[in-house]
């Protein structure tokens, strides 16, 4: 039974917040070392005594930063001993949804903090783990039934070992079981009531059916629950379908984290980005992506990136459509590139210039909303430069990322630039220097744009040869070759058209199939952007 197709899933809307501020509760702050357990603070593997008290005192910071909404990670009953060497502080292995963690302070210490975020105009989201329980939870045993059967992922390409086996052994629940549905439901309604929630973060969504999730959807939205999706996965066009088919409000924008670290601490071109950003009209149209630069699950910042381009990447987050999340500490430079270095301590006696910069980028962003929520379009690409400007209620936002050496002229007038931050952005020159990022608001109006033809030829190519180009737009397969777009050979070159959007941006390869054998053509993938004719040399 598909629920999506059954109800009209009455969407909660955005979260109203600028800044989403993640906290792994165990590494923030210690601030009632009565309910410590086993702490060993150099044992990285350990816990180390943050809670919920320690995050209440420490709520005008984050304020200060700018932050008015907090990502709890879980707080449910847990584990608290290691498993096979590994830490369970972080919190995923629930024994259930019972009770909230006694080391971390029990319900107490968060009704506490819910009266004193909401007091502050703090939203709280907390972290549910549907998909799964701890390896020692009471479940197993007093419901056995609730659970898929014991088998651990091997084809993580096979829909259903994705959604009915075990990630990494844990126990994994079957919520399609009506017992466990409502189990699920009514614990996030109680604790919703409880703690003053505005939404959630779904934990591994990808492990989970569509079908599940609509429904759940159905059921949270009546009290406009915010809901938002973990899908750990870095192609845009499956994450479209998630959006549309899961019902939920919003997603962590993985495509867009992949894309900027890559652009900013890998040395790679602007093509995934300006491609990534074009594609923001297929999503459904109130969903709200949630844009980030690292968390506990991945390398930090600081780590894949030098300083200054750490700056820059950040500027990037903060100048585009969604809602920023930055991962407590981000902000002051810490590092760790694997579990658990990159779950490190929150450091208390550092000051960064990330976190003037942040405060000022989200001031900026609460007060003009199109950098939030505006249409856009890439105005400028070549394989190093970008600009990208973004249309709300008759303002516009630029984006000027040049990654080359040499400065570049800005291709259109200044009617009614502002100054808008002190580091990166200016009104006072026309050119963008090398090798920055730079912004601007100004007044412009939105102008939809007109269809094109596109021709592309590739060569060298025979009548025998089944080449395709599979891309990163549902016209080109969406990264699937099954589904590229076929390529006609005429005279030893072969050939396709496409009419598509003049500000489309297409990121492609050219593959051939030969007796079920993808062969995928070397070097970077190649971009289309506003041309007529693309000839490409193909090499397998």
């Amino acid at each position: 039974m598909i629920w999506a197709s059954l109800f009209s899933i009455a969407n909660a809307g955005p979260l109203q917040a600028h800044l989403l501020y993640f906290v792994l509760v165990d590494r923030f702050e210690n601030g009632d070392k009565t309910n410590d357990v086993a702490i060993d603070l150099h044992d990285p593997q350990a816990f180390h005594g943050g809670d919920l008290k320690g995050l209440t005192n420490k709520l005008p910071y984050i304020q200060k930063l700018g932050a008015d909404a907090i990502w709890l990670s879980p707080i449910f009953h847990m584990r608290t001993k290691k498993f096979e060497g590994h830490g369970a502080f972080h919190g995923y292995w629930v024994q259930n949804l019972d009770a909230i963690e006694p080391a971390f302070g029990g319900e107490e210490a968060l009704l506490a903090l819910a009266q004193e975020s909401d007091k502050q105009g703090i939203s709280l989201i907390m972290d549910m783990v549907y998909n799964h329980v701890s390896f020692d939870s009471p479940m197993r045993n007093t419901h056995k039934d609730w659970f898929h059967e014991e088998k651990t992922i091997v084809d993580w390409n096979d829909p259903y070992e994705l959604t009915h086996y075990q990630v990494h052994g844990l126990p994994d629940l079957d919520q399609s079981n009506e017992e466990v549905y409502t189990y699920l439901r009514t614990r996030s309604e109680e604790w919703r009531t409880k703690a003053l929630l505005s939404g959630f973060r779904i934990d591994a969504i990808r492990h989970m059916e569509n079908e599940f999730l609509s429904r759940l959807a159905t059921d949270l939205h009546q009290d406009s629950t915010w809901l938002l999706g973990e899908d750990f996965q870095g192609n845009p066009v499956a994450l479209i379908d998630r959006a549309k088919k899961s019902g939920l409000d919003s997603f962590f924008d993985f495509p867009n984290y992949y894309a900027m670290t890559d652009l900013f601490c890998k040395d790679a071109s602007v093509g995934a980005f300006a491609g990534n950003l074009w594609l923001d009209h297929q999503y459904p149209k109130d969903l709200q992506l949630v844009t980030f630069l690292d968390n506990h699950d991945l390398p930090r910042l600081h780590s894949l990136c030098a300083p200054d381009k750490a700056m820059q990447a950040m500027f990037t987050q903060f100048s585009v459509r969604g809602l920023p999340m930055i991962t407590y500490g981000t902000e002051v430079g810490l590092q760790g590139m694997h579990e658990p270095e990159n779950r490190i301590d929150m450091r208390w006696d550092v000051v960064h210039p990330l976190q003037s910069m942040i405060t000022e980028l989200t001031a900026l962003r609460t007060a003009h909303p199109v950098l939030e929520r505006g249409t856009g379009f890439v105005e400028y690409l070549d394989k190093n430069i970008m600009i990208y400007t973004q249309f709300l209620d008759g303002e516009s936002a630029s984006l000027a990322i040049n990654r080359s050496d040499n400065s570049l002229s800005y291709p259109h007038p200044l009617t009614d630039c502002r100054q808008v931050t002190t580091s990166f952005s200016t009104c006072t020159t026309p050119n963008i220097p090398a090798n920055s990022v730079r912004m601007w608001l100004d007044k412009r109006e939105y102008l939809p744009s007109k269809k094109i033809r596109s021709e592309i030829h590739v060569s060298p190519c025979t009548p025998e040869q089944d080449l395709r180009l599979v891309g990163s737009t549902p016209i080109l397969g969406g990264w699937n070759p099954q589904k590229g777009l076929s390529l006609v050979e005429r005279d030893g070159v072969c050939h396709a058209s496409l009419l598509i959007e003049e500000q489309a941006v297409l990121r492609f390869k050219v593959v051939k199939i030969e007796n079920n054998a993808v062969t995928w053509g070397q070097g970077p993938d190649h971009i289309l952007w506003n041309k007529a004719n693309l000839s490409i040399a193909w090499k397998p």
